[in-house]
This record gives structure tokens, C-alpha cells and sequence, in this order.
């Protein structure tokens, strides 16, 4: 079962996807024999698509269900689609989709469903294009974020973007602007530093992060921890360049930020050791 430490400031939690699956069972089961209390959920771990077209009647009601099981508290719900598609009739069809996936962690006491800011690239929600600067870009991503924050006025879900290097958001100062803009109290911002980070040297790691956690203080929905090596390439948490216990420091101290830490990027073998490295960091906030 897992150890429980909802009671601490940012406990650690992990992407339940992380362990292979298409049954919710198996995979929050093998969250909580890892020994973690909390996760992020991706509807592929129960066999459909991360933002599907419709949802079983019974999805619900099960995902709840094995959450207390398992003792495994799902804190947000992945809903990473291209938002900021060039084809606005799939702008559309997504931002229906996501309206209803709020409603379904609404019923499930979700508190936060996870977006993406989307790209121009017709075909690769992580590949960059050079139109993600344009001004239609800009403009369609506020249209398709306009309109869910609206559909989903009902259901109390915080709804976090992430600002990705191949997005339209892709620094602390770009989400801090846009939730300017918006102003809407449920818009939010999931924070990963390694995607701040980008090509930056390693010595820009403590600038980065003090900036984007005054910048951010009070938007920060969920925090996500993966590691990057000196190649800029994604490894399990501990394995790379990012100092965890300062990241924890200035999202606790000048964030406010008291959340989950959500471990992805690693493997089920990488599990254990990526998890004492957090609890050791977060040991020193």
C-alpha cells in the first residue's frame, strides 16, 4: 500500500502511466505497491484516449472506486490535446471534448484537468512550427481557452496549461501574460523547470526557476518533476542536471506552492531511486 504523506507539503506523486496498461486496476495498483499516494491519471491507463471523443458510462464510477482502493488520490487528469490546432473545426471538436472531461473529474473529485497550449503543426502535438509566434496562433489559442473556460464554469476544475519549448507558451513570462489576459481565477499552470530550462547553460538553472516561481506565485495547480542530462535529453529525476531541493525550495518559499510533485520521464525499474532523490530534496525545504 502506499505511504501516505498527504499531510506533508509536496508530497510525491507519479504520472500513473508510468507503469504499462490499459486497465485501471492493474496500473493504480502498481502505483501504490511503489509506495505513492497521489497521481496523475491518463485515460490511456483505462484503455481509451487521453481526451477521447466520448466516455463510457461507467468510467466514473470506477476510477473513483479504485482510487480509495488503492489509496492512490488522483490529483489531476491529463488533457494534453492541440488546442491550438490550424484547423479550427478540431480546435472545436477538443475543446468539447475537454468540456466534458471536466465534468467527468468534477464527478470524480479531480481537482485539476492538465492542458497543452497547442502548435501549428498539423500532425505532432510536441513538434514546434514556426507559426506557434504568429499573431493567428496568439489569437486562436485565447479563442479555444476562451471557450472552455466558459464550458466548464459549472464544474469548479482547475484547468492548468504546462508551457512546453515546442508550444505557444513556452516561458514563465508568456503563462504569466496570458493568465493576465484571461483572468479567470480556474485558469492555471502546471510548472516542469526542465521544459523552462530549454538550451539554457546549467548555471541559468537558479535564475530560471526564482524568476518563474515569483513570476507564477499563486497559479501554480501542479508541479511535475522530470530530469534533463547535459544533452538537454529527458532522463528519470536524479539522473540529470536539475537540483530538486532548489526547485522544491523556491516553488514552496516563493511560489507558496504546497501541492503534489509529480514524478514522470522515468521508467517503473527508475521508481524507487527517483523517489528517494525527491523525498530527500523535498527533506530540505
Amino acid at each position: 500500500m502506499p505511504v501516505t504523506d498527504s499531510a506533508l507539503i509536496l508530497p510525491i506523486g507519479i504520472f500513473a502511466r508510468t507503469f504499462p496498461g490499459s486497465v485501471p486496476d492493474v496500473v493504480l495498483r502498481a502505483v501504490a505497491d511503489a509506495g505513492i499516494g497521489h497521481a496523475q491519471f491518463n485515460l490511456t491507463s483505462a484503455g481509451l484516449e487521453t481526451v477521447p471523443p466520448t466516455l463510457p458510462p461507467e468510467i466514473d464510477a470506477k476510477i473513483s472506486s479504485l482510487s480509495i482502493q488503492f489509496q492512490v488520490g488522483i490529483v489531476a487528469l491529463s488533457g494534453t490535446c492541440n488546442l491550438c490546432h490550424p484547423r479550427r473545426e478540431l480546435r472545436d471538436e477538443y475543446v468539447r471534448r475537454l468540456t466534458a472531461l471536466a465534468s467527468a473529474c468534477q464527478r470524480m473529485r479531480i481537482p485539476v484537468l492538465t492542458l497543452s497550449t497547442g502548435t501549428r503543426d498539423p500532425d505532432d502535438l510536441w513538434r514546434a512550427h514556426p507559426d506557434n509566434r504568429s499573431a493567428s496562433a496568439d489569437r486562436d489559442l485565447r479563442d479555444s481557452l476562451g471557450k472552455l473556460l466558459d464550458g466548464t464554469s459549472g464544474t469548479g476544475v482547475m484547468l492548468a496549461f504546462e508551457p512546453e519549448g515546442s508550444n505557444i507558451i513556452q516561458t514563465a513570462d508568456q503563462a504569466a501574460d496570458l493568465l493576465a489576459e484571461l483572468d479567470d481565477p480556474r485558469l492555471a499552470i502546471v510548472l516542469d523547470l526542465a521544459n523552462l530550462i530549454g538550451d539554457a547553460p546549467p548555471d541559468a538553472q537558479s535564475d530560471i526557476i526564482a524568476h518563474a516561481a515569483e513570476r507564477l506565485r499563486g497559479h501554480i495547480a501542479l508541479v511535475h518533476a522530470k530530469d534533463i542530462d547535459a544533452h538537454h535529453r529527458v532522463v528519470a529525476p536524479g539522473q540529470g542536471v536539475i537540483d530538486f531541493a532548489q526547485y522544491l525550495k523556491n516553488l514552496h518559499h516563493v511560489a507558496g506552492y504546497t501541492g503534489p510533485v509529480i514524478m514522470h520521464g522515468l521508467t517503473p525499474r527508475d521508481v524507487p531511486a527517483s523517489l528517494a532523490h525527491l523525498t530527500a530534496a523535498r527533506a530540505a525545504v
